[in-house]
């Protein structure tokens, strides 16, 4: 049976890269919870008569964390327009425009904030046509990707790398006494 107490410096050498790169990687690659993005799904929707809705759930279901608020202009295809302005919260998550479209076709562009900022991706846009026998419909737009409460610009992996280098910088120096541990271990039992 081969004495497993004794290590050649190769094998120490590749134990110790193999555990520092393990580390590295992990730390590397985790992200703090608290810098998580969050994506909702916004959609326009309206009865047909002019009646529009904003509806922003999760991606995975249920209410958006933080306040919503929205701001709704549209163009008419005939010309008419309706100026900027901001749309009714009714319950978590869902929005009204005060008022209603008049009949014809209509583009309504949606512009949308969580917690009082806004997101690059933060819009959405759809065409919708009014009128006494119109029906109702809805518009599902691209995932807007947004930051929680409190959290400055979303941080994440790439703020992680000073943490990542120290933590590696531990790692490296825990494998090193390790390292010199068992070489003194291997040089005592001789």
């Amino acid at each position: 049976m081969p004495d497993t107490r004794s290590l050649s410096p190769a094998r120490l050498a590749r134990w110790i890269t193999i555990v520092t790169a393990s580390i590295i990687a992990t730390l590397a690659c985790w992200q703090d919870p608290g810098y998580a993005r969050d994506e909702l799904r916004l959609t326009i929707a309206h009865d047909g008569r002019g009646t529009v809705r904003l509806d922003v759930a999760r991606a995975g279901g249920g209410p958006p964390d933080g306040e919503v608020a929205a701001t709704v202009r549209a163009r008419g295809f005939a010309g008419g327009t309706v100026d900027p302005r901001p749309m009714r919260a009714t319950s978590a998550g869902s929005l009204v425009l005060d008022g209603t479209l008049p009949p014809g076709r209509w583009t309504v562009d949606i512009d949308v904030t969580v917690d009082g900022a806004p997101s690059p991706d933060g819009s959405c846009a759809a065409t919708l046509t009014v009128g006494p026998d119109e029906p109702a419909e809805s518009v599902v737009c691209a995932p807007l990707v947004t930051t929680p409460a409190g959290v400055p610009g979303g941080r994440g992996l790439a703020d992680s790398r000073p943490l990542a280098i120290t933590a590696g910088a531990v790692g490296l120096l825990f494998a090193a006494v390790m390292g010199g541990a068992l070489l003194r271990r291997r040089a005592a039992g001789h």
